[in-house]
């Protein structure tokens, strides 16, 4: 339901830089993002992240069939359960995110709509039942209003802030980046004369015009002809795909 155009594309891992490009173009991104971090991203994102408990619990019944006391019961024991949890390692309050997994009569596969905070009365419900439609329709093209959805379960998710990490900011680029060497590299008309660069030399605002290779100790990224890499403050790379 969502146009990729409408996004950036993050690039991670060893060999998401060498391909990105590719994929960005044939999806219509024009930006790319190569973090500093791109081997180790997921392992970055075991540090910083918030943590965070989900529970769900099965209650299967029409909306407005739905026993409003059991709905809030049923929250509220996860939102006890969830804050006894994570209320246990500190560090700030939880935050709470309630919702609805809902179906079509027939379905085999949810989507979650959000609930408010507090109790739950039957406009949030009906509210809910709209929402699903609309979700459904972004999500899949079409939309049955003359259908009432189904309550599957009720699901909860719970987070606590994580540590935050103040990442390193790189060294401001003296000069126009000096590629190290040049070399034969196959794109998509054939071969052309490539200048290859040393990404750890590159500094912050340094402007590489495609074609060209960089190069970074665990991962290699490939600026197409007609796209540009610049790096930000912090030695990401961002790349304008032409």
């Amino acid at each position: 339901g969502y146009d990729p155009k409408d996004f950036t594309l993050v690039a991670y891992g060893g060999n998401g830089a060498v391909h990105a490009g590719v994929q960005a173009r044939e999806m219509g991104i024009a930006k790319v993002i190569v973090p500093k971090a791109a081997p180790a991203f997921s392992a970055l994102g075991v540090l910083i992240s918030d943590r965070l408990v989900e529970d769900t619990r099965s209650y299967i019944v029409g909306v407005a069939e739905a026993d409003l006391d059991r709905v809030n019961t049923l929250l509220a024991d996860m939102e006890e359960a969830a804050g006894t949890e994570l209320g246990a390692l500190g560090g700030g309050d939880v935050d709470f995110a309630r919702f609805a997994n809902m179906r079509y009569p027939g379905q085999q596969f949810d989507l979650s709509v959000p609930l408010p905070a507090g109790t739950v009365v039957r406009a949030d419900l009906e509210g809910a039942s709209e929402a699903f439609h609309r979700l459904h329709e972004e999500s899949h093209t079409y939309a049955q209003r003359d259908q009432a959805p189904i309550i599957s379960s009720l699901r909860l998710r719970a987070t606590l802030p994580g540590g935050k990490v103040a990442l390193p900011e790189a060294s401001p680029a003296e000069g126009p980046p000096t590629p190290k060497l040049h070399r034969p590299a196959y794109f998509q008309d054939g071969y052309v004369d490539t200048p290859v660069y040393d990404g750890p030399s590159l500094g912050a605002g340094a402007h590489v015009e495609g074609p060209a290779i960089i190069e970074e100790p665990f991962t290699t990224i490939i600026v197409w002809p007609q796209d540009t890499a610049e790096v930000d403050r912090w030695g990401n790379y961002v790349m304008t795909i032409g």
